[in-house]
């Protein structure tokens, strides 16, 4: 009779036991959970297969984030790790200091009104209201302090430049709005990009010419120049420019690197179909994506060595962003499907938009680790464009190519 109901007494504590569990465990997607398994170069030290998300709250939601919930009266909300920062459609955005505290600054692309939002409780902030409308690009000074707005003449591919610069209110008021001034800068200017520096290069579409001046425009000073003037850029540390010929799926593209004090020019990759870069930090590796008879691929070569080592899966470099403080790792968001067949000519136009995965590359332990898959755990496709990192290496924020929102992941 004993052993009955010693027998009896653990089948029901087993029992319980199930119930409380399965009661009680959380159905939140944010709460740990396995992302995915498909991991090519095995688990990141000390992390699980495929990554994983933390947080507490589930989404997406309304409102400027994607999941979570706010507060006001400057306390701390419990946002999740994945966020959006603005639905209306946004051209360029920056991390700043302001009453000492992280705020991503980005630009209304419809009224070009600035706004400021802080990623830990979204508070936002209007910096500027002065209209200037249909900004399609922004370019910013590190320090958010002065942005260059590129708009298209009406019925014309030309971009008129306006050079703005934020001066802040001597105002005791705790939130004041900036002043602002512009400038115009020269027109007919193709590829334009900000340097680590706060330089500015430029490609002149008249003449060929690669530019460098001050970011207002200002002391400008030629550095290349060919009959080509379709030459896309992008800076890796502030003393070189890369240059490489715009991207078609079917056309063979070319890569150079030049030294903006010597003029001198090093070959870094091609004759690649459809072929676009994006180098490191440092200036010691870049990471390219090409079209071969297998599709598109996407590699980072270490130039001194001229070894290239696959980034799997594979994706459109444009959707990438180097680690500032670690220079051997690189975010990017990677197409769940793959990347079509006619890339990148297709994603430029607009006719394909991808629901990415965003991946962290460690390119010199050779791991890959899936931080997010927004499809997954929120029901969200996002085509990431534009991704940046904040200077201390704890966000990334992008723009979504499908509706331009601005978003934002804690890394």
């Amino acid at each position: 009779m004993l052993k009955k109901i010693l027998l009896i007494l653990i089948v029901l504590v087993i029992l319980g036991g199930g119930w409380y569990y399965y009661s009680h465990r959380s159905t939140n997607p944010l709460d740990g959970g396995t992302m995915g398994t498909d991991n090519p170069f095995g688990n990141a030290p000390g992390g699980n297969s495929g990554g994983s998300n933390s947080g507490s709250n589930s989404g997406p939601g309304t409102g400027s984030a994607s999941s979570g919930s706010t507060s006001t009266g400057g306390t701390t909300a419990n946002v999740a790790r994945l966020f959006k920062i603005s639905s209306d459609p946004v051209s360029g955005a920056v991390f700043i200091t302001r009453n000492k505290s992280q705020y991503i600054r980005y630009v209304d692309r419809a009224t070009g009104h600035i706004y400021d939002v802080n990623p830990l409780n979204l508070e936002k902030v209007s910096a500027t209201n002065n209209t200037l409308p249909r900004i399609y690009d922004a370019l910013w000074k590190s320090d958010g302090t002065s942005v260059i707005f590129r708009t298209l003449e009406s019925g014309s591919d030309t971009a008129d430049n306006t050079f703005i610069t934020l001066i802040a209110s001597k105002s005791t008021s705790t939130e004041p709005l900036y002043t602002v001034t512009s400038t115009s800068m020269r027109g007919n200017v193709a590829d334009m990009k900000v340097g680590p520096g706060n330089s500015l290069a430029y490609v002149l579409s008249d003449t060929g010419s690669v530019v460098v001046s001050n970011i207002d425009g200002t002391k400008p000073t030629s550095i290349y120049s060919s009959p080509f003037t379709q030459w896309r850029l992008n800076w890796s540390d502030a003393a070189h420019v890369t240059l490489t010929t715009a991207a078609s799926a079917f056309v063979d593209g070319y890569s150079y690197n030049i030294n903006i004090s010597t003029g001198g020019r090093t070959k870094l990759l091609g004759p690649l179909q459809g072929l676009t870069t994006l180098m490191s930090p440092d200036n010691l590796r870049v990471a390219y994506s090409y079209n071969d008879v297998n599709g598109m691929k996407s590699y980072i070569e270490t130039i001194s060595s001229k070894s290239s080592e696959e980034l799997v899966p594979n994706t459109l470099v444009e959707k990438c962003a180097w680690d500032i403080k670690n220079k051997n790792v690189i975010y990017c968001g990677v197409p769940s499907t793959g990347v079509v067949a006619g890339e990148p000519d297709k994603w430029y136009q607009g006719i394909t938009h991808y629901s990415d995965r965003i991946w962290k590359y460690d390119t010199t332990n050779q791991y890959a680790e899936l931080l997010t898959d927004p499809k997954k755990s929120f029901n969200v496709d996002l085509d990431v464009m534009k991704p940046k990192i904040s200077p201390d290496g704890k966000y990334i924020v992008f723009i979504n190519r499908s509706d331009l929102s601005l978003w934002a992941l804690s890394l």
